[in-house]
């Protein structure tokens, strides 16, 4: 996308678009169970401006009603792409667009997780920035999962821990109170490069034992990631990962 598209199209978002969390209930095992998404949509008398945004946005759809074309796009990677682009532009939207941002960064970090209260308060804060004057805020009812804890920071202050101060991921989960995995997720979230190994892992002379936590993570995943992957996430030798498979009975 060039300087004048993402000028364009961050000038159509401002006046005709909509930036937002939408919200949803699904029956899963007959459970009641909410679903947030983000969202962009634009509506406009004339179609082919329309067609122009979906081709900028390389997804979303149109559709016309009475007369009135609406398109809508909800695939996250094209949003978080195209909001990273046309921000400088952005006047009137720019803080939906920074809050949309933030929202779909927590979710990258948090890829798979059950969404709950936190995706609930992205969700309101959403809803009250687009507020009309005099109007007054109207919630659903929530069904949220149960939700574990995950980690929510940033790059910058990711690469600050790891790179420049040295912390272990380790030290970087007991400094945030959270796993070390879900700090190894958010290591290659990020695209940060790991350390040499040597910085990183324990001592040979030192013996660790397996926790509970470390064992399920091994189980859950020993089919969709190497050894090597595994004990870069557990801070453990790919040697002890293989050797602890073979203990559980996991084999490949």
């Amino acid at each position: 996308m060039n300087e004048t598209d993402k000028a364009w199209l961050a000038a159509l978002i401002d006046g005709e678009g909509s930036i937002g969390i939408g919200h949803q209930v699904h029956l899963v095992e007959n459970q009641k169970r909410s679903t947030f998404f983000p969202y962009i949509s634009i509506s406009n008398l004339n179609r082919p401006i329309l067609e122009k945004a979906k081709e900028l946005f390389q997804s979303g759809c149109i559709t016309e009603a009475k007369g009135v074309y609406t398109f809508i796009t909800k695939k996250q990677q094209s949003i978080y792409k195209v909001l990273k682009d046309i921000k400088p532009y952005l006047i009137i939207k720019k803080d939906h667009a920074n809050l949309l941002l933030e929202y779909l960064e927590f979710n990258m970090i948090n890829f798979g997780a059950p969404q709950g209260e936190t995706h609930k308060e992205y969700y309101i804060k959403m809803r009250k920035l687009n507020l009309k004057r005099g109007q007054k805020l109207k919630l659903p009812k929530f069904y949220l999962q149960k939700q574990t804890r995950g980690l929510w920071i940033s790059k910058e202050e990711l690469e600050r821990l790891y790179l420049q101060e040295e912390l272990s991921l380790r030290e970087i989960a007991q400094k945030l109170n959270v796993s070390k995995v879900s700090v190894w997720r958010a290591l290659k979230r990020f695209n940060i490069k790991t350390r040499p190994k040597s910085k990183d892992t324990r001592s040979k002379s030192t013996y660790r034992a397996w926790t509970k936590e470390e064992d399920e993570f091994l189980r859950n995943n020993y089919t969709k990631m190497t050894d090597r992957e595994i004990a870069q996430a557990l801070n453990r030798t790919i040697s002890s990962v293989f050797g602890r498979r073979w203990v559980l009975g996991l084999r490949k």
